[in-house]
């Protein structure tokens, strides 16, 4: 499986990284522009257990964040974060939020 990971590139313009993690700061070809290009942000969604050192980054693909979610949830019953830049953080596993509930926060 291939993630993309969503930067902004000092063009303005929006490169998908797939074969590379990019980090801000790096120069990157922009297709549009057609020249060398600095990453200004990386966009990419982050999980993260508040109850242990659990944590993953799942590129731009917001299945794989629910999926790993879930499966360390349902595994330990820790209570975990799912993170986006720009957007709230949703929680899996405290009192608000239920499993049957989980998958439809994120689709708004």
């Amino acid at each position: 499986m291939v993630l993309a990971i969503e930067c902004r590139l000092s063009c303005c313009h929006i490169f998908l990284a797939t074969s590379s993690i990019p980090h801000k700061y790096d120069k990157v070809w922009c297709v549009k522009c057609d020249t060398s290009r600095t990453i200004l942000v990386v966009k990419e969604w982050h999980i993260k257990c508040i109850s242990c050192k659990y944590g993953r980054f799942c590129g731009s693909s917001r299945s794989v964040a629910n999926r790993l979610a879930k499966q360390h949830h349902n595994r330990t019953g820790h209570v975990v974060k799912i993170m986006f830049p720009g957007k709230p953080a949703v929680t899996l596993g405290d009192e608000e939020v239920t499993q049957s509930s989980f998958p439809n926060l994120l689709d708004t």
